[in-house]
């Protein structure tokens, strides 16, 4: 079976079985996601209202229909025929302006220039990314922007994790390297990346207690001096934000 068929059945079988998701037990961890949530939604509340808007990796379509509720016109693909079936359900049941397809985020059927923003959380690291970052500039319009956060995959401590859990994941996901990071400059003019998480994922045994919300913001603290006086510590990071505008079509070409 191809990569794209694996990935296709791995999702379908997620979105089916609503009660066995078997990346459940990693909502422990996402308990540290806040500085970077803030992030993405107030670069997307900065960009999406009134555009055009595509999320890439929609999965059942709630970040879509919650922007397309503040007036972005969204379109959104996913590589799972089911979770595509979900959203578009429920996007007729509240009828906002969204519509949703089953397409490969590697070879889109949208026209050239089509949309203001793409957006997505956790799929860059999914695909083949030359492609992937070629077919985003190519939908994008010249003063469009593009809005990721993908997971990073230099961190020893979290690269045993994943190690250990194997059925949690596809087993050609990807989390990004540095030179990942590098290689879309080839695409866009202009690159964005903001590094979270490496002191924050201690808090995480404190999540249920009092002691969580100021340990947390400390940790952010000590991750925000590290980084910023020991920049090579970058790489070590769980998570990066990443905001990419000036599409270059010289890149597309050469993918």
């Amino acid at each position: 079976m191809d990569r794209i068929a694996k990935e296709r059945d791995f999702h379908d079988q997620r979105f089916r079985n609503h009660d066995e998701d078997v990346r459940e037990d990693l909502g422990k961890y996402y308990s540290v996601y806040t500085l970077n949530t803030a992030l993405y939604n107030t670069l997307l509340g900065r960009y999406l209202p009134g555009a055009d808007a595509l999320e890439y990796g929609c999965a059942k379509g709630e970040k879509s229909l919650r922007w397309a509720a503040r007036g972005a016109r969204i379109k959104g693909i996913d590589i799972s025929d089911e979770a595509v079936r979900i959203a578009n359900a429920e996007a007729q049941k509240a009828s906002l302006p969204a519509e949703f397809f089953a397409m490969n985020a590697e070879q889109m059927s949208f026209a050239d220039e089509s949309f203001d923003v793409v957006f997505g959380e956790g799929i860059l690291h999914h695909l083949h990314l030359e492609k992937a970052y070629a077919e985003i500039a190519r939908v994008l319009r010249q003063e469009g922007r593009a809005v990721f956060v993908e997971p990073l995959g230099h961190n020893p401590a979290l690269n045993l994790y994943r190690k250990l859990t194997p059925a949690m994941r596809t087993e050609d996901e990807h989390p990004l390297l540095m030179v990942d990071i590098d290689l879309l400059e080839r695409f866009f003019s202009k690159v964005d990346v903001h590094y979270f998480h490496i002191a924050t994922l201690a808090a995480v045994p404190f999540r249920s207690t009092p002691l969580f919300k100021p340990l947390l913001s400390f940790l952010h603290g000590i991750d925000r001096v590290l980084m910023r006086l020991i920049p090579p510590i970058r790489r070590w990071a769980w998570v990066a934000v990443i905001d990419m505008s000036g599409p270059r079509r010289s890149g597309i070409d050469a993918a």
